[in-house]
């Protein structure tokens, strides 16, 4: 059985990311419309990413996407679950992070789950294995 969590939105992350996006498209539009060709894919990418965005727990794994992006990892492999707030890239929409240690090198992702304590508890319950530090 899979479950699927839709991620946190932040009111900052959405400035940074949609301001820069669509600030051109206002500035720009009335005097260029050649630019139409760059700026609607741009949005549309920015859009897939931003509404795209969703974790997903199955028997054996967890799936992150985040628009066309995509990693799996086997839930046997992750090691260690801890809160962040770490402003690295990821497959995090919000700054109210959750950082998964996985692997034999101690990969990290970094995601932020809206409904953030029943993830905690279904991670936990299917990752007996893990240490798990979130509050």
């Amino acid at each position: 059985m899979s479950i699927r969590y839709r991620s946190k939105y932040s009111v900052v992350l959405a400035v940074f990311v949609w301001v820069p996006v669509l600030l051109p498209l206002v500035v720009i539009f009335p005097h260029a419309h050649g630019i139409l060709f760059v700026l609607i894919p741009t949005i549309g990418f920015v859009a897939w990413i931003w509404f795209g965005t969703y974790y997903m727990i199955t028997d054996s794994t967890l799936e992150t996407r985040c628009g066309p992006f995509r990693q799996s990892i086997p839930l046997t492999s992750i090691t260690k679950v801890e809160a962040s707030r770490s402003i690295m890239s990821g497959a995090a929409l919000s700054l109210d992070r959750i950082s998964i240690i996985h692997g034999r090198f101690g990969e990290e992702v970094l995601i932020s789950p809206r409904l953030r304590q029943e993830f905690i508890n279904e991670l936990s319950a299917r990752c007996p294995h893990a240490k798990i530090n979130v509050t």
